[in-house]
């Protein structure tokens, strides 16, 4: 199911906000979706990316990032870094109620001070890192 086919009731529930929050989004332009409503009587549909976008939105929101912080933010990704899809398959990270954004695996952007706030970052997935490291230790364990 997807291309359009999430009722705006699903995917409030599924991100945990209220359906006007999600209508609110959509009509910022936050929250895009698959199939909007035309006319009176009509229901928007969302995809399951749409879905994504809209936890995203909702996460950000829970971590103290203001409204207007957010609608800066994604507009400088799509406007300056020419993110097509920022909340979608952007690497966002929210401190201090700030957006930053990891322009590379090393760089941590203050987007709206536009400029470099971290530079040669070193990320380590420590899921990643134990799942690694389980599976070596069962090759060489055997």
């Amino acid at each position: 199911m997807d291309g359009g086919a999430y009722r705006g009731v699903l995917v409030a529930q599924v991100a945990g906000v209220p359906l006007r929050t999600l209508q609110w989004w959509v009509s910022w332009g936050l929250a895009p979706c698959a199939v909007d409503a035309k006319g009176t009587g009509h229901k928007r549909r969302f995809s399951f990316g749409d879905i994504v976008r809209a936890k995203a939105l909702a996460e950000l929101r829970a971590k103290g990032v203001g409204m207007q912080t957010l609608k800066k933010a994604v507009a400088i990704l799509r406007d300056e870094y020419k993110e097509a899809d920022p909340l979608g398959g952007g690497r966002l990270v929210a401190l201090g109620g700030r957006v930053h954004w990891f322009a590379s695996d090393e760089d941590l952007v203050d987007l709206l001070k536009r400029q470099r706030v971290i530079k040669d970052l070193i990320l380590v997935d420590m899921g990643e890192l134990a799942q690694e490291a389980r599976a070596k230790v069962e090759a060489l364990a055997a």
